[in-house]
């Protein structure tokens, strides 16, 4: 058995689609041990598994080594897939190769509907994205054999929207590391950071649809109208893109004696201690696939605020607060949380014990080889 990957999540920042491409990988290293796995990307990246059976592709020749990653994935690697002899390609992160099904050969396809922003929050994106999306995102659907998406909410929103019906809903995990942390944890992440006040904590690539400019504008405008005591705000995620309107709100908000902790990229092993000392988890994100960091913030035992969405509500559960994810309801959030022992003190560890949420990366991983299985 061979099998194709789109590498393109393994050269981006490490956010959502990549853990979930890079979990999903090693998942089925496992579960189909006599297949071959060939990663197919025309910049550098790291192979999800290092072993003999996973094989780097990338192309020899210099003028279509030079095209942007998406470009050179829809326009050249169907040709790459027949030369290669591959049975079944995996399009993790919404697009497949142009024209699959006349030009990959024998090849099969499973496609993974990661969300559908391009649809509902167009302006959020990029020009490029809004391109490659108008170009190709269409033409996938249509030449998949199989349609996954990583929620029954998105899965919904993919037939409503345009008409098509997914396979399966594979949906995203915690891993193992993402457990109630001792105390200890907390306080070494507390010093590696130097947070030794309480702070709310948001984990997100900073770019619009995560909608942190209105998080910040509700913590300004609740410290201004009401002289609440405010917490520090801790920002976890590298910075994305559209940002000079976030940028103007951080300002804003210190003016207002808000503090804005930007952490930038935090490595997965202090994110548990993280979420462990916050004083809430706040999720405000206006639309999302599913929404990995609130069932991480659940696993370590953190108190979560998140938007009211299908798809965030499929990630938290009963085990969340929500909240309309506008100025308004993130201030009347927040107001609530921030009333008189409520939470304690400081917020460290402030539910008695992390909660059983969601499925497992192996479960999910059983699944995904199921499907490839199904079209040999």
């Amino acid at each position: 058995m061979r099998i194709g990957i789109d590498a393109r999540p393994f050269q981006a920042q490490f956010a959502g689609t990549r853990r979930y491409a890079l979990e999903l990988c090693r998942a089925l290293d496992v579960c189909l041990p006599q297949a071959e796995f060939f990663v197919y990307g025309n910049r550098p990246f790291d192979l999800p598994v290092r072993n003999e059976r996973w094989h780097r592709v990338s192309d020899h020749s210099p003028l279509y080594a030079r095209l942007p990653p998406t470009i050179w994935f829809a326009e050249r690697v169907g040709s790459l897939l027949k030369r290669d002899s591959i049975d079944v390609f995996w399009g993790g992160a919404n697009f497949l190769p142009r024209d699959f099904r006349s030009r990959a050969g024998h090849c099969k396809s499973l496609l993974t509907v990661l969300d559908l922003v391009p649809e509902l929050f167009p302006e959020t994106m990029g020009l490029k994205h809004r391109l490659a999306y108008s170009l190709y995102f269409r033409n996938s659907l249509n030449n998949a054999d199989r349609l996954i998406t990583i929620s029954q909410g998105s899965k919904d929103r993919l037939f409503q929207t345009y008409g098509k019906q997914a396979d399966a809903v594979i949906y995203p995990c915690a891993s193992q590391h993402f457990r109630m942390p001792s105390l200890e944890e907390v306080r070494r992440v507390r010093g590696v950071y130097g947070l030794h006040e309480p702070f709310f904590l948001a984990v997100a690539t900073l770019e619009p649809r995560k909608n942190l400019d209105s998080l910040i504008e509700a913590m300004a405008r609740l410290k201004t109208e009401r002289q609440i005591e405010m917490p520090d705000l801790v920002l976890v995620g590298q910075m994305g893109w559209k940002t000079k309107k976030l940028m103007q709100v951080i300002e804003y908000a210190k003016s207002c004696a808000v503090r804005i902790v930007q952490l930038g990229f935090v490595p997965d092993e202090d994110l548990p201690g993280l979420y462990g000392a916050a004083k809430a988890f706040i999720f405000p994100s206006r639309y999302e696939g599913f929404g990995i960091p609130v069932l991480e913030a659940l696993k370590c035992g953190a108190h979560v605020l998140a938007s009211d969405t299908p798809e965030i509500r499929e990630a938290g559960g009963q085990q969340a607060s929500y909240f309309e994810p506008t100025v308004a309801g993130i201030k009347a959030v927040l107001q609530q949380t921030l009333q008189p022992n409520d939470l304690g003190s400081s917020g460290v560890l402030s539910v008695a014990h992390s909660v059983d949420l969601g499925s497992t990366w192996a479960k999910e991983g059983q699944k995904l080889a199921q499907m490839i299985r199904s079209l040999l």
